[in-house]
């Protein structure tokens, strides 16, 4: 049993993440795996990581690449990302795995709330679930180090066999202060759980098939608007304020709100937004300045707030190259400098908010 262990919401020692051996029994992922490989078909959507932590060695993803190697059971549209907007359920594929995905929901219901305490599951959902084969070809070998998004609560991996023995693959988990990376070589019926917000990545295989049963977890309903909850969340899994730290803490929240939003989105999001000449637009976050140069060259004015991303210059040398200057004011509110409640009390005067 390999484990990342934190003072849990009882004063005990507990896991952020974990990973328990032979979990799902042998007979039973026999049973399904054949049938789960003919009514597998891998959707193609849309992926982008260019995180500049990803270890040396490992390869890259890049931007907008065409990524298939999983087929999907569960969709949560409320709280989807932009890269499964196109993908239709496999209703086939969950028929075959709901004996699987009703045991891992089983195991993974109490282990978060023995992590975050008792009555912390109230609505447990899976906002997404996926069967993936990773095969020893270019974007197709590994998912390398990534977060499995803000709005999840917590993930699972459930290693599942093969009929073409691969070598590499196993898992790398980032966590700890300092962070520790943490290999993990599962073996078909081992699980690992994920609370949010820790880094991990599927490692590289360079021949074979690795296959396995991913799981988003939700576990309660949620009200309000998705990008305050995002925000939110991300406040909740930045370290606490020392200002000997505080280039890091920007590195970390460049990190996570940088790439929020791909290029290949802008359009499409400006398209559907509706923004008109008449409208004041406030974007949280700046990026690197292509979402707010787009809204700006429809709008009105636009105010860009900087969270810390520490793009600051590159976005004003773009607007000033694009002759929007006059039209954007970017203000100051880094994201590691405040607490929580501090974001609640943070109101500019607009006319259109996104």
């Amino acid at each position: 049993r390999y484990q990342r262990r934190v003072r849990g919401s009882e004063g005990e020692d507990m896991e952020r993440w974990s990973c328990l051996p032979d979990a799902i029994p042998a007979a039973m992922l026999e049973q399904h795996f054949q049938q789960i490989k003919k009514t597998f078909h891998p959707q193609v959507v849309q992926y982008s990581n260019t995180n500049p932590l990803i270890p040396q060695g490992d390869g890259e993803h890049g931007e907008d690449i065409q990524w298939k190697v999983s087929s999907y059971m569960d969709l949560d549209r409320a709280n989807e990302g932009a890269m499964q907007r196109q993908v239709r359920v496999n209703q086939n594929l969950r028929e075959e795995c709901a004996p699987l995905l009703e045991r891992c929901d089983q195991l993974f219901a109490p282990w978060y709330e023995r992590l975050h305490g008792e009555g912390s599951v109230t609505h447990l959902t899976r906002m997404q679930s996926f069967i993936t084969r990773y095969r020893a070809r270019p974007d197709e070998n590994a998912l390398l180090r990534h977060i499995d998004g803000a709005m999840v609560d917590g993930s699972l991996i459930l290693a599942l066999p093969t009929d073409v023995p691969y070598e590499g693959g196993g898992l790398t988990v980032w966590d700890g202060e300092p962070e520790v990376a943490h290999q993990v070589c599962q073996r078909p019926g081992d699980v690992c759980l994920l609370d949010n917000f820790i880094w991990h990545q599927g490692n590289p295989i360079t021949s074979g098939e690795r296959w396995a049963l991913v799981i988003f977890y939700s576990v309660k309903q949620h009200a309000g608007k998705r990008l305050g909850r995002v925000l939110q969340r991300c406040l909740r899994n930045l370290p606490a304020q020392d200002s000997r730290d505080c280039e890091e803490h920007q590195k970390k929240v460049r990190l996570k709100i940088l790439h929020s939003v791909p290029n290949f989105g802008i359009s499409k999001i400006v398209s559907e937004i509706g923004v008109t000449c008449e409208d004041v637009v406030m974007l949280l976050g700046i990026g690197d300045g292509g979402l707010l140069a787009a809204l700006t060259q429809q709008a009105k004015r636009s105010i860009g707030i900087d969270l810390g991303e520490g793009t600051r210059d590159s976005v004003v040398d773009l607007l000033q190259s694009q002759q929007f200057a006059d039209k954007v004011s970017i203000r100051e509110c880094p994201l590691f400098s405040l607490k929580p409640v501090s974001y609640t009390h943070l109101t500019l005067p607009t006319k259109r908010i996104v």
